[in-house]
């Protein structure tokens, strides 16, 4: 709308067209700026009262001094202003729960797997394994923990079968420490090997002690043998002998002479049981045969020998009494419980070893009870073992007895 320099509307008025222009006064900042300055470009308030931005500019052409306002209700201005700002702030708040959302999905995701690995490692520290190691697909730091617990679970686990095994004694069990940097596994290898080492030394000193023990009650029994065979039996013959320079009746005599050749011959069998000095003059195949032939004469069963000879050797004493206890207690067995009627003892002298069968047609019996109450079997397994040896005992109940034994020579 146009103003003249009066300050009074020239143009009419949108808002009073009934009015005429002249009675409309137009005082405002706008009009008096424009005026003045002949540019306005303000906020104020227009004729009316109501706030307008309000831009104006004086018209000084052919003495005209009227100003022409042009002016837009402050709030029909901001009108899209204030709907953009609603907008805005009604997508910033979805922006804002987006983002919320997102976050507490994120730290849900984020601090779950964290919580778990918390309580898995609060667990480790008492000394608990879980049942199962935590695993992620996820390739970032919270996936890499996961894995490297799990992997560090696992470890464990082994570690502590393998410390198992060695308490029960398995120190052939196997194990590899989770990296060269492993304490605790190397210190577990450490220790299998060195309890190895004591139990190999162990059972060196137990095999020892065994082997002096045997030692000691065969030189012993060698001694008695010998002390029976060279003292009272010498004595005895040298009381038959005076007992025949003596007086008295023939009958008297024989009969005492009869007794004394008794005696002698059960101090010579006696002598003989104790320390065979066929054994220790000629050797195990004569040693073997004369067990068999003395048997033989009140076992009331057949016996086979066969000894086979594939090399010459000599063969030390110790293996010697060992071989001749094993078959001396076997045929103990056999007169005792078998019942049998035939009995097999077959001795093959290789190169290297010396093995012997004996087999029996008897009743048999179960293997395992006799384990638990009976000692032969057991005193035959451990002079095997001192040998160095093996030793194979097969029965059945009914079906007779084979026993193999190897020892090297």
């Amino acid at each position: 709308y146009i103003v003249g320099n009066d300050f009074r509307m020239r143009s009419t008025s949108r808002f009073y067209p009934e009015k005429q222009p002249y009675t409309i006064s137009v005082r405002t900042k706008s009009a008096g700026k424009a005026s003045s300055e002949g540019v306005s470009e303000v906020i104020t308030e227009d004729y009316r009262g109501e706030k307008v931005i309000s831009v104006g500019r004086k018209l000084d052409s052919y003495g005209i001094n009227w100003i022409i306002l042009s002016e837009i209700d402050l709030k029909e201005a901001m009108m899209p202003i204030l709907a953009m700002r609603n907008k805005i702030l009604l997508l910033g708040a979805s922006i804002v729960g987006i983002i919320i959302l997102v976050t507490l999905y994120l730290s849900q995701r984020i601090t779950r797997p964290i919580v778990q690995l918390r309580a898995i490692i609060l667990n480790l520290a008492k000394g608990r394994l879980p049942e199962s190691k935590p695993e992620s697909a996820n390739r970032d730091e919270v996936g890499q923990m996961s894995n490297a617990i799990g992997e560090l679970i696992e470890g464990l686990r082994r570690t502590s079968s393998f410390a198992y095994e060695i308490g029960s004694g398995n120190f052939d069990s196997e194990f590899k420490p989770l990296s060269d940097d492993d304490l605790l596994g190397q210190s577990l290898l450490h220790m299998r090997d060195r309890l190895k080492e004591l139990k190999q030394k162990e059972q060196f000193l137990a095999r020892e002690r065994s082997a002096a023990l045997i030692e000691g009650q065969e030189n012993e029994r060698k001694r008695l043998a010998r002390e029976l065979h060279d003292s009272i039996g010498q004595m005895l013959t040298v009381i038959r002998i005076k007992v025949s320079l003596l007086g008295g009746s023939p009958a008297e005599q024989k009969e005492i002479k009869g007794l004394l050749d008794e005696t002698i011959a059960e101090v010579r069998r006696v002598s003989n049981s104790v320390m065979p000095t066929v054994l220790i003059d000629f050797g195990l195949e004569s040693g073997l045969k004369q067990l068999v032939n003395s048997t033989a004469k009140y076992a009331g069963f057949e016996i086979v020998y066969k000894y086979e000879k594939w090399k010459d050797c000599t063969i030390n004493f110790e293996t010697t009494i060992s071989i001749y206890r094993i078959a001396q207690e076997a045929i103990n067995n056999i007169i005792k419980y078998a019942e049998a009627t035939k009995v097999e003892l077959k001795v093959v002298q290789k190169d290297d070893c010396i093995e012997m069968l004996i087999i029996d047609n008897g009743k048999g019996f179960d293997l395992q009870s006799v384990k638990r109450k009976g000692t032969g079997i057991q005193n035959m397994k451990e002079r095997v073992k001192l040998q160095g040896g093996a030793i194979d005992i097969q029965s059945t109940p009914g079906k007779g007895t084979q026993i193999t034994v190897m020892v090297p020579i």
